[in-house]
């Protein structure tokens, strides 16, 4: 397990790290050791090895994350490899400082390497009603097609939160700072580090150092020069004619 960056808000309970922990933790001691770097306040982003096998939705994996949450007092996003009911997905965890899972998202878009390993696509996107902020949550190839965040986005998310997986990372600063861009909010990222997409188009990136930032404070309203219909139009099938 390694910390590889963290960023820092003007308030020190806004510090946002990014660790990669080379085993899936199955104890609160385990997740103790594994956040061990955190203060309270603190939002960490952990992502499991690909190593790790899945696990069971219902093992009780979250409660355990959940007790660790709560005595430390931090905010964990934590990317792993769920299984339910036969199905394997690749799935984010929100649980928030009083040890409650927020959300669950299971990956909307999984990549041929994925589908090929037995890997199925969630059937939903989430947005967090965390209380710094509404947060969409993006896994892996979800950053790759602009409909996702644009989605999240309408739907009130004030920031856009990506992990992607540690071996197949691709241009993701780039999609990253398009997404901030595009949707108007920021976008913060883990690929190979961490980063801070801004709507203004400025990246900032964690090496080792600071960087000011309130959730909500650099969203611009969301975009509403849409036409719908019209894009859908484009995507219909022609009648065929009779006979």
């Amino acid at each position: 397990m390694h910390h590889l960056h963290e960023l820092s808000d003007r308030d020190p309970t806004m510090r946002v790290r990014a660790i990669d922990a080379d085993h899936q933790p199955r104890t609160v001691e385990a997740w103790h050791q594994v956040l061990a770097d955190a203060t309270s306040g603190d939002l960490c982003l952990v992502r499991a090895s690909d190593h790790c096998p899945p696990l069971l939705s219902d093992s009780g994996s979250h409660e355990t994350l959940g007790q660790a949450c709560r005595e430390r007092g931090v905010h964990v996003a934590w990317a792993y490899k769920e299984t339910c009911t036969g199905r394997q997905y690749r799935a984010l965890t929100f649980v928030d400082d009083t040890g409650g899972a927020q959300a669950n998202y299971r990956g909307t878009h999984p990549d041929g390497g994925d589908i090929a390993g037995g890997f199925s696509a969630g059937n939903w996107m989430t947005i967090v009603p965390w209380r710094m902020g509404r947060v969409g949550l993006l896994l892996g190839k979800d950053l790759d097609h602009p409909e996702v965040a644009r989605a999240l986005r309408l739907g009130g998310a004030e920031l856009l939160l990506w992990v992607g997986r540690a071996d197949k990372l691709g241009p993701w600063r780039i999609l990253a700072q398009a997404r901030a861009i595009e949707n108007g909010v920021a976008c913060l990222g883990f690929g190979q580090d961490l980063i801070l997409a801004l709507p203004d188009g400025s990246i900032h990136a964690a090496a080792g150092s600071s960087v000011s930032f309130e959730l909500g404070v650099a969203a611009g309203p969301p975009p509403s020069n849409r036409r719908p219909i019209l894009y859908r139009c484009l995507c219909e099938e022609e009648p065929t004619p009779p006979g």
